[in-house]
Protein backbone atom coordinates (compact mmCIF):
# COMPACT_ATOMS: atom_id res chain seq x y z
CA UNK A 1 0.00 0.00 0.00
CA UNK A 2 1.11 3.53 -0.72
CA UNK A 3 0.21 6.70 1.12
CA UNK A 4 -0.13 9.65 -1.22
CA UNK A 5 -1.16 13.20 -0.57
CA UNK A 6 -3.67 14.90 -2.80
CA UNK A 7 -2.15 17.86 -4.62
CA UNK A 8 -4.06 20.32 -2.44
CA UNK A 9 -2.86 18.59 0.74
CA UNK A 10 0.72 18.59 -0.50
CA UNK A 11 0.52 22.30 -1.28
CA UNK A 12 -1.01 23.04 2.13
CA UNK A 13 1.73 21.06 3.88
CA UNK A 14 4.43 22.88 1.93
CA UNK A 15 2.92 26.25 2.84
CA UNK A 16 2.60 25.27 6.50
CA UNK A 17 6.20 24.06 6.67
CA UNK A 18 7.43 27.31 5.11
CA UNK A 19 5.34 29.38 7.50
CA UNK A 20 6.63 27.49 10.54
CA UNK A 21 10.26 27.55 9.29
CA UNK A 22 10.12 31.35 9.15
CA UNK A 23 9.14 31.37 12.80
CA UNK A 24 10.87 28.34 14.28
CA UNK A 25 12.92 25.60 12.65
CA UNK A 26 12.22 23.40 15.67
CA UNK A 27 8.46 23.72 15.25
CA UNK A 28 8.73 23.06 11.49
CA UNK A 29 10.65 19.88 12.25
CA UNK A 30 8.01 18.87 14.80
CA UNK A 31 5.31 19.31 12.16
CA UNK A 32 7.30 17.18 9.71
CA UNK A 33 7.70 14.46 12.37
CA UNK A 34 3.95 14.54 13.06
CA UNK A 35 3.25 14.12 9.34
CA UNK A 36 5.71 11.21 9.19
CA UNK A 37 3.98 9.58 12.17
CA UNK A 38 0.59 10.12 10.55
CA UNK A 39 1.77 8.35 7.40
CA UNK A 40 2.93 5.41 9.53
CA UNK A 41 -0.42 5.32 11.29
CA UNK A 42 -2.21 5.27 7.95
CA UNK A 43 -0.06 2.35 6.81
CA UNK A 44 -0.81 0.43 10.01
CA UNK A 45 -4.54 1.23 10.05
CA UNK A 46 -5.51 2.05 6.46
CA UNK A 47 -9.26 1.75 7.04
CA UNK A 48 -9.38 3.93 10.16
CA UNK A 49 -9.89 7.23 8.31
CA UNK A 50 -13.19 8.09 6.62
CA UNK A 51 -13.60 7.40 2.94
CA UNK A 52 -14.28 10.64 1.05
CA UNK A 53 -14.30 9.22 -2.47
CA UNK A 54 -13.31 5.99 -4.16
CA UNK A 55 -9.87 4.97 -2.87
CA UNK A 56 -9.38 8.29 -1.05
CA UNK A 57 -9.50 8.66 2.70
CA UNK A 58 -9.13 11.77 4.85
CA UNK A 59 -6.66 11.89 7.72
CA UNK A 60 -6.74 15.11 9.71
CA UNK A 61 -3.58 16.04 11.56
CA UNK A 62 -5.06 17.73 14.57
CA UNK A 63 -3.65 19.26 17.69
CA UNK A 64 -0.60 20.85 16.12
CA UNK A 65 0.17 24.32 17.41
CA UNK A 66 3.08 26.43 18.58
Amino acid sequence: MRVRLLKIASEELSEALSWYRERSQRVAEELWLRVRDARRSILLFPLASPLIERRVRRFVLSGFSL
